[in-house]
C-alpha cells in the first residue's frame, strides 16, 4: 500500500521496492509497475475515505467534530487507553500546527502540557541522576550471599 501511495501521490509509473536489514545493508530490490487505472481507483478510494471518515479532521468549518462515534472509536481501538479528553487536546494541537505553521515540521520526540514541562525544569535533576545510577550499577566481584547488600 505504501508503494501504491508513493506511485499515486508522485504520479510515477514504477517504484523501486528495497528491502534492507538492520545494518543498512540492502537485501533485495524489486521494481514495481503502477497502471494508470489502479492508481486512478486508488485516488477515487482515497476521496471516499475522506469524504466519509476525515472530513471533519480537515474542515472543520464545514464538518463538526464527531464526539460520540469518537468515543466509541478510541473505546474499541484503543482498549481505553487514550480517552476523548486526551484525543481532542492532542487532535487541536495537531490541527493548530499543521494550519498554522508553514514548511516542514521538526521531529518532536513528545509535546507535554506546559505544567509538566515547567516541573521537569523546577524539580532539579533527580530523574537524570536516578537514571544515570540505574546505568552505571555495577555487580560486585564476589557471589557470596554474605557480601551482597
Amino acid at each position: 500500500m505504501q508503494i501504491l501511495h508513493h506511485a499515486y501521490v508522485f504520479d510515477f509509473q514504477y517504484v523501486l521496492l528495497l528491502v534492507g536489514d538492520a545494518t543498512g545493508a540492502i537485501l533485495t530490490g524489486t521494481w514495481v509497475e503502477f497502471s494508470d487505472v489502479l492508481k486512478e481507483e486508488y485516488g477515487v478510494f482515497l476521496r471516499l475515505a475522506y469524504e466519509k471518515s476525515l472530513r471533519w479532521a480537515y474542515r472543520p468549518d464545514l464538518v463538526p467534530l464527531p464526539e460520540e462515534s469518537l468515543k466509541i472509536a478510541l473505546k474499541q481501538v484503543t482498549r481505553g487507553g487514550v480517552d476523548y479528553e486526551s484525543f481532542t487536546g492532542h487532535f487541536a494541537l495537531w490541527r493548530y500546527v499543521t494550519t498554522k505553521i508553514a514548511g516542514p515540521l521538526p521531529h518532536v520526540e513528545r509535546i507535554i502540557p506546559f505544567l509538566f514541562a515547567k516541573w521537569n525544569c523546577l524539580k532539579g535533576g533527580s530523574d537524570t541522576i536516578t537514571k544515570l545510577i540505574w546505568f552505571s550499577m555495577q555487580a560486585l566481584p564476589v557471589k557470596s550471599p554474605q557480601v551482597r547488600i
